[in-house]
């Protein structure tokens, strides 16, 4: 279930993405976030895409549409079955490891949708 807070618009309801930057001890550090980037990449079932942040990324929100999805952050690829599950809409705000991440389809017609955010001071 997706748990990003939803605004109102002129289209209807839209995800809120809060981005902002915590210590090490969970505290608020003052720095905002912004976009850095954002691609949407047709997956094929149980095939790995490798994700290419752009320089200066310190978090992905990934939201695959039209089907599940698997990622793996260890470096072994993900396959159809083997992996974290991500289901279809729900969306994942990922900042570890961003250059070893590896999203797969679970079922023909994924598209994963990718945006990137870094520091705000240093883009």
């Amino acid at each position: 279930m997706d748990q990003l807070p939803t605004i109102g618009s002129d289209t209807g309801p839209r995800e809120a993405v809060p981005v902002v930057v915590l210590s090490a001890d969970g505290n608020f550090t003052g720095t905002a976030m912004q976009p850095l980037g954002y691609v949407q990449v047709p997956l094929s079932v149980g095939t790995p895409y490798a994700i290419s942040p752009p320089e200066g990324s310190r978090m992905v929100l990934i939201k695959p549409e039209g089907a599940d999805m698997r990622y793996r952050d260890d470096g072994v690829a993900p396959t159809d079955a083997v992996g974290m599950p991500v289901s279809d809409g729900e969306s994942l705000l990922y900042d570890v490891k961003l250059d070893q991440l590896q999203v797969a389809a679970q079922a023909s017609g994924c598209i994963c949708n990718l945006s990137y955010y870094g520091d705000a001071e240093n883009a």
